[in-house]
């Protein structure tokens, strides 16, 4: 079974980039992705319950967005990063896992999640605002927000771990 969908592709040799007008996740399914940079004008696109997995080193350039609330599971393993918008008012991704053993995720502008998860000892940056139910520390990893930017969320941890940082003034 076929789990994505890519409207008009176009690959670069080099340095491993690859450039997409939108990529979609239309089945239950996990799509891999691991170019070094993806640049995605028109979004990664959740149309299920399925997942996108950043390996380590991949960036994407664009947003990650969902056809309904609460569906899709954005992975993102390693140091990895996305530019955009992830999800939005009204059609948050169902969860956003990152800071795996030591990575860095870093989320560039305002997430829509029910759940993000700081998955072990790694670090989630978050350059714009988080509104969903629930930030998790499933691990020991650190939560770093930028100033200004503000977590609209549950807090939870597992026997007390994890770090919540702040860059200046927040709101939580």
């Amino acid at each position: 079974e076929r789990f994505y969908r890519v409207d008009k592709a176009r690959s670069r040799a080099a340095g491993g980039t690859a450039a997409l007008y939108r990529l979609r996740n239309v089945g239950a399914g996990n799509v891999s992705l691991t170019a070094d940079n993806i640049y995605v004008s028109n979004g990664l696109r959740f149309e299920n319950t399925g997942t996108f997995t950043l390996e380590n080193g991949t960036d994407v350039t664009g947003g990650v967005n969902t056809s309904a609330a609460g569906q899709g599971t954005l992975v993102l393993n390693g140091t990895s990063s996305v530019s955009g918008n992830v999800g939005a008012a009204g059609t948050q991704l169902l969860e956003v896992q990152g800071g795996f053993a030591g990575g860095v995720s870093t989320l560039g502008n305002p997430v829509w999640a029910d759940t993000v998860t700081v998955m072990g000892t790694g670090t989630v940056n978050f350059q714009g605002n988080f509104t969903g139910t629930t930030l998790d520390f499933a691990g020991d990893g650190i939560a770093d927000v930028n100033g200004g930017k503000n977590i609209t969320a549950n807090i939870t941890t597992v026997d007390g771990t994890g770090t919540l940082s702040f860059r200046g003034a927040s709101v939580v």
